[in-house]
């Protein structure tokens, strides 16, 4: 198992959520390499440090106003960034550096203060939030492993979670078939009806990192994939990754990215509106505004 490998899995493995065969691969990996050994040990004292914080739960008109406020300070996402800070090196070589600045905030936090009461980890909880007097329920912060279902009071939040679905197939799509493809694509629909604008923006980074990993158990490259996903969410924080297929679009090889949102007008905050964004990796490598083969939105 590659080092690349196991740094993705390593913070879910120091949770305890990482069992079976990939749970044992990346403790077979630990025992014969002391640098992501060492990386898990600081990852462990991190998550002692973090599991004292309380969640942070938001209202749907809190997240609306948030959602709203960067609309409308920012400029269509597009074009938010100069082209060559929006290459697949320059968006690595950022997010590299800000999770390095993320891991030495956690670690001064955990010498300065020290590791709080109650130490154990545990998944964040799923709270409930009433969207209206007629007793609906949404939610927020869930986990897309791990959630108490017994929590989850209405029927139609009954059973596991839905998780992005990645491919690899020799599809060739127009954008006719492609359409309909996405009309009846069942996990599309069950982000919808199960996620909100509040989870959308707070399982993002998870769920991008579900989709990179399963892109490069199928052999893809997943550092472009992440850029592409980057690119597109841009400027629109809640935005969700719901579908990846590398396929065929009339003949050309491209990624088709598949994102749920909540709708651009109206009361409701759930991700009833979908956008298919299908991508020219070659082109994207070398500038990021002419990759974009196909866009469908659907609402």
């Amino acid at each position: 198992m590659s080092c690349r490998k196991v740094k993705k899995s390593l913070a879910r493995y120091v949770d305890g959520d990482l069992g079976g065969k990939r749970g044992d691969e990346v403790r077979e990996h630990l025992d014969g390499c002391p640098e992501c050994r060492a990386l898990a040990e600081k990852l462990e004292v991190s998550s002692a440090a973090l599991s004292s914080l309380r969640p942070v739960e938001l209202s749907d008109a809190a997240s609306r106003r948030i959602l709203d406020a960067v609309q409308a300070a920012g400029a269509p996402r597009k074009t938010l960034l100069p082209g060559w800070l929006r290459s697949p090196t320059a968006l690595a070589v950022a997010g590299a550096g800000a999770a390095l600045i993320l891991a030495c905030v956690v670690v001064v936090g955990v010498f300065v203060a020290g590791p709080g009461p109650g130490t154990e980890t545990t998944a964040p909880l799923v709270t409930e939030e009433k969207a209206s007097d007629s007793g609906a329920t949404d939610l927020f912060d869930a986990e897309p492993e791990g959630i108490d279902v017994q929590r989850m009071k209405t029927a139609e939040f009954h059973g596991p979670p839905p998780t992005p679905v990645v491919k690899a197939t020799s599809t060739n799509y127009t954008e006719q078939s492609l359409r309909e493809m996405f009309e009846n694509l069942e996990v599309k629909k069950t982000f919808g009806q199960r996620y909100t604008m509040g989870n959308a923006i707070s399982l993002a980074p998870s769920f991008i990192d579900n989709v990179t990993t399963q892109y490069e158990d199928l052999g893809q490259d997943p550092a472009m994939l992440e850029s592409m996903i980057s690119f597109i969410t841009t400027g629109e924080p809640a935005l969700l990754a719901c579908y990846v297929e590398k396929a065929l679009f009339r003949g050309l090889d491209v990624t088709i990215i598949g994102l749920c949102a909540p709708p651009r007008s109206g009361s409701t905050t759930r991700l009833t509106r979908a956008e298919a964004w299908v991508m020219d990796p070659v082109r994207f490598e070398a500038d990021p505004n002419t990759s974009i083969v196909h866009f469908l939105e659907m609402k």
